[in-house]
């Protein structure tokens, strides 16, 4: 009895895991010229907002005013906004953009050929190529084929270091967001600022955060999420590459050579902050000089009406050093970065003049705690530029007597060889510019090498320039202020040691996040006490207003960012700029024991945005999975 192989009957339908989707769901799946559109629309949305935010923080009067706050606030939501429309197309419509950090299509392509060759069946070989091409405008989902192989792809990258270290840094961001959300919901308490008394609510769940002020609490979340949304919109933008950067990848993966320094977005972004920081210390020195006490030239404040008591835009001139202070050493790390990559000319030196003058403001300024930092920064970031030089000038200079001797060898060699055989005429026009191509590199060569051995002398003209330029315009109203160190001192100790049963009566989950001044008018001796409306250090405010367990969300999210740059995968961060940026963190920091730069909005954003550039930034380029 014979017996033969039955085919599959027409009707049969396929398992409902293969089945291809119909309907709405296949129509909201395609990827459609008008969704591209979209998808730029928002990265040049984006691009526009941040560079906004970047310039509009300092110049409104440090946004302090409640004015600038809500501008602040709405653009962040906006950026929020932008960036869950940018999800939505990768994520429901498989749309994967060239980014930093990820494989190149010219890359896939040659692994999959190499794949390819390997394979015997060339209808298997041809269905795994069309399962791999990216997703085009108009393409159709068959068998929900297409959006299985996107989400496999982002299965394998998720196994990788990056994603994990990604995934906590979001992880806790919404947690800190959702600590903050639950204080207000689960508030004890209302302040009434009318009546200086509080309203006590009975509802609230003595085991969850909560605050003694919902008022306070809820504005500080409206923040604090606008904040947020900045965060992360920065963030995926930096990882996106512009179109200069995937013409040049394509040229690469051809077999020519295209160098790429700093990305375009960084650069774009940091070129922002310099120049705006550095035209921002240009009007606080003229605005010193002037001595008029008016910020701006516009508005006298209500409180330090004094010129020596503010800086620039900023009342406060503690707060104006804890601003440049943050912003000079990512300035001076960025032109360090582009002269050694060896491309931009001349123009990166207008980043050396920008750092320069904000280097100088914190001592111009007059404020103790600024200029401290201020000269720790320098010297400490200086010598280890130079130290950098150092080690690494011996083997540049090696590397390039090497390349000179080789390429002269090779013109040698060339000479002697071309009339032993006949040539074409393109190759005679060719043999006659290579004397021309010849010195030109090597004029190349002699500008590299002197441009590496001016580096050193640059930095320490920028070292002595920043201390000259601050204590000759600052050093007059700086001097007297040193002899009453242990006297304003003590007045602040006083303020302290008022304020550590605030953290001790609410040890685990704090007061609630914005509610020191509400809550200190608890803890004053007599209605005559000194009712601060900032404590002078952000270390025991934290600790007060977010008790322990804030305290570690905040602390664990800032460690995550510290070591994101040893974890592989992302745009590459060079060492000089990375180290600056995380001394500029520090010494905001160690400001912070003295004062309070976290309760102002730009100096908050400014630090926010550097977290958010160090969390794009790796030593190793390449992620491999676990």
């Amino acid at each position: 009895m014979e017996t033969s192989k039955q085919p599959p009957e027409n009707w049969a339908s396929p398992p409902a895991e293969n089945r291809p989707p119909t309907g709405v769901l296949a129509s909201s799946r395609i990827l459609r010229p008008r969704d591209l559109q979209r998808y730029r629309a928002c990265e040049t949305g984006t691009e526009a907002l941040i560079y906004l935010m970047v310039v509009f923080t300092p110049w409104a009067f440090g946004t302090t005013q409640p004015w600038a706050i809500w501008t602040m606030d709405v653009v962040g939501y906006l950026l929020g906004l932008l960036l869950a429309l940018k999800l939505w197309v990768r994520w429901q419509k498989g749309y994967r953009p060239a980014r930093w950090g990820r494989k190149t299509r010219s890359t896939e392509g040659k692994e999959e050929s190499r794949k390819q060759k390997a394979e015997s069946n060339s209808e298997g070989r041809k269905a795994r190529t069309r399962d791999r091409e990216t997703t085009g405008p108009g393409f159709r989902l068959q068998v929900g084929r297409r959006s299985g192989v996107v989400r496999r792809r982002w299965r394998r990258e998720r196994r990788g270091w990056e994603w994990r270290v990604t995934t906590v840094l979001i992880g806790l961001t919404a947690a800190i967001l959702g600590y903050c959300l639950i204080s207000a919901l689960n508030a004890s308490a209302t302040y009434q600022p009318q009546a200086l008394s509080f309203v006590y609510h009975k509802h609230a769940q003595k085991w969850l955060p909560r605050s003694l002020d919902s008022a306070s609490t809820w504005s500080r979340f409206r923040d604090y999420l606008a904040l947020a949304c900045a965060f992360l919109a920065v963030r995926d933008w930096l990882f996106g590459k512009s179109d200069r950067e995937q013409r040049a990848e394509y040229v690469e993966s051809t077999g020519s050579r295209s160098h790429m320094g700093v990305p375009d977005r960084l650069r774009g972004l940091l070129w922002v902050m310099a120049v705006n920081g550095g035209l921002l210390a240009l009007e606080g020195i003229v605005q010193r000089l002037e001595g008029s006490g008016n910020l701006l030239f516009l508005l006298k404040p209500r409180i330090n009406q004094d010129a020596e008591a503010q800086f620039g835009p900023y009342a406060y001139r503690g707060n104006a050093a804890a601003y440049f202070n943050l912003l000079w050493p990512v300035c001076l790390g960025f032109w360090w970065t582009l002269q050694r990559s060896r491309v931009g000319g001349w123009s990166h030196h207008v980043l050396l003049l920008c750092a320069g003058l904000m280097a100088a403001c914190p001592i111009i300024c007059s404020s103790r705690a600024g200029a401290a930092v201020d000269f720790g920064l320098l010297t400490v970031g200086t010598s280890f530029l130079l130290l950098s030089s150092l080690r690494r000038g011996s083997g540049g200079a090696e590397r390039d007597a090497s390349a000179s001797q080789e390429s002269r060898e090779h013109a040698r060699h060339g000479s002697r060889s071309g009339g032993e055989h006949q040539r074409s005429p393109a190759m005679m026009r060719s043999g006659a510019s290579a004397p021309y191509l010849q010195r030109k590199k090597e004029a190349m060569n002699r500008i590299l090498t002197l441009s590496r051995r001016a580096r050193p002398t640059l930095l320490l003209v920028f070292w002595a320039g920043a201390l000259v330029l601050g204590y000759g315009l600052g050093w007059k109203a700086l001097e007297p202020r040193w002899s009453q160190l242990a006297r304003d001192y003590a007045a602040r100790d006083g303020i302290y040691e008022r304020a550590r049963p605030m953290a001790a009566d609410y040890p685990v989950f704090g007061t609630g996040p914005g509610t020191f001044a509400a809550v200190f008018n608890l803890y004053r001796d007599t209605t005559e006490t000194y009712w601060p409306a900032q404590i002078h250090n952000d270390w025991l405010e934290t600790r007060i207003t977010f008790g322990w367990a804030g305290s570690a969300l905040i602390s664990l999210a800032f460690v995550t960012v510290l070591v994101r740059w040893f974890v592989p995968g992302g745009i590459h961060g060079s060492r000089p700029f990375v180290v600056l940026t995380w001394l500029a963190l520090a010494g905001c920091l160690v400001h912070a024991r003295y004062d309070f730069p976290f309760q102002i909005y730009s100096i908050l954003f400014l630090f926010l945005v550097l977290c958010a550039i160090l969390s794009d930034l790796t030593r190793g380029v390449h992620s491999r999975a676990s």
